[in-house]
Order: structure tokens, then sequence, then C-alpha cells
């Protein structure tokens, strides 16, 4: 029979372990730039959506969109980014969030580009 102490002496159980300790650390400054960080990525990401919120209504004016057309515009692209979320997180989970990151700022910055052109 097995104890909690020999399951942690082999390492097969240790992210309770991991998780009591990380939440027993004291702040630092690493905390704050990590949070800093991470509201910056936030910040940016509502900004991407308050932008379409107010171009929304020329882009209307200028494609002659109905109301409803407009809608499912914005339905597909609330759609893709949940779904790229859920898509992207998953592979960040399995071949690591750096090269992730760096694979979606690369599709995103060229696809900006592309778009960009036309």
């Amino acid at each position: 029979m097995s104890t909690p102490a020999d399951a942690a002496s082999t390492g097969s159980d240790t992210s309770p372990q991991i998780s009591t300790r990380l939440d027993r650390l004291p702040w630092s400054p690493l905390h704050t730039r990590l949070t800093l960080a991470l509201g910056i990525g936030w910040l940016l990401d509502s900004f991407e959506v308050n932008i379409v919120g107010n171009v929304l209504g020329v882009l209307q004016r200028l494609w002659h969109a109905t109301a409803l057309q407009t809608s499912a515009l914005v339905t597909v692209w609330m759609a893709g980014i949940m779904v790229g979320a859920l898509f992207f997180g998953y592979l960040a989970d399995r071949f690591g969030r750096r090269r992730l990151f760096l694979l979606t700022l690369l599709l995103y910055s060229g696809f900006t580009g592309h778009a960009g052109r036309h």
C-alpha cells in the first residue's frame, strides 16, 4: 500500500503539492511583470473588439449590407474567435505556449498584412 509520501517521492502525483507551493509564494517583481504583460494583452484584445464595433457601421454603409448580414458577420467573427481560442489553446498545451504564441503572432501579422494589400 502506497502513501502520499511515497507518491511524492516517486514524482507520480506532484500537481497538488506544486499548486499549494505556488499559492504560498510571496508576491515578487516577476508577478508584477506577468500581470502587466497579461493586462496589456487583454487590453489589446479588447481594443480589437472595440475597433470592429466602431467600424461596423461604416462597413455596413460601404458594403450596402443589411442589418441581418452585419449581424451574421459579427456572429461568424465571434465564433471564429471562440474556435480559434479552443484550437490554439489545445495546441499550446500540447506543443508549448511560446511556440504557439509565435505561430499565432505570425498568422495574425500575415493575414493583417494580406488584408491591408487588398
